[in-house]
């Protein structure tokens, strides 16, 4: 006969030993995150030792604090930032789409954003386009994909997917190759360069990641 008492204590043994498990792993990664920041943080054009980190932070020299505070730690969030936006825009691709394998870059949705700052950058326009027309590129195809998700099974819209996703993609390698040695800029941009951003593009972010989530809720 079954010992209830006896199973409910191993029950709450095994519940108590994974909590702990689960603690010690997430303890694990947030340590590790705080020093590759603080890593980050100290590498630079000039490297500081995590002493001389934390004396610049508090300095009362004006210049020392934002060499840190303003350019350094600016760029250290961003790749966070952009990190949970990437995690948020799977998962709410998934959602849409109600298809646990969608993916930004599976179904085309990420080509066609590349391929939309490629034309802002032909049209020789600001920067600060092309993150505009990527946007109107993607939700476009967005759409589009969309639409067809609703008609089509889902090994046909990973065709489609695959497929606009290599044709888009040698349209962006064949107009970066006709650019020729004026590429860099807009192979710097499509690689992700943050050497330039600031608390300005932090705070973008940031409200885009909240909208993320608020979509997400929904």
């Amino acid at each position: 006969m079954i010992n209830t008492y006896q199973v409910l204590e191993e029950i709450t043994i095994l519940s108590l030993s994974m909590c702990f498990k689960n603690t010690f792993i997430w303890a694990g990664f947030l340590i590790t995150y705080l020093i590759i920041i603080i890593i980050a943080l100290c590498l630079g054009e000039e490297n500081i030792s995590p002493i001389k980190l934390f004396d610049y932070i508090f300095a009362d020299d004006d210049i020392l604090r934002q060499i840190i505070i303003d350019a350094r730690l600016s760029r250290v969030i961003m790749p966070i930032l952009i990190g949970m936006l990437l995690s948020s825009s799977g998962t709410i691709t998934q959602n849409v789409f109600s298809n646990p394998i969608a993916d930004p870059y599976i179904i085309g949705i990420a080509s066609a954003a590349t391929f939309g700052a490629v034309i802002a950058y032909l049209f020789r326009l600001e920067d600060y386009y092309y993150g505009i027309f990527a946007f109107i590129f993607s939700s476009i195809f967005s759409l589009v994909i969309f639409k067809i998700s609703a008609k089509t099974s889902i090994t046909i819209l990973l065709i489609i997917g695959i497929a606009t996703s290599s044709f888009l993609g040698a349209f962006t390698s064949f107009f970066t190759y006709i650019i020729g040695e004026n590429s860099f800029k807009i192979v710097a941009w499509l690689m992700g360069n943050i050497g330039l951003n600031s608390w300005f593009h932090v705070k973008i972010l940031i409200l885009v990641y909240f909208i993320f989530m608020l979509i997400k809720m929904l």
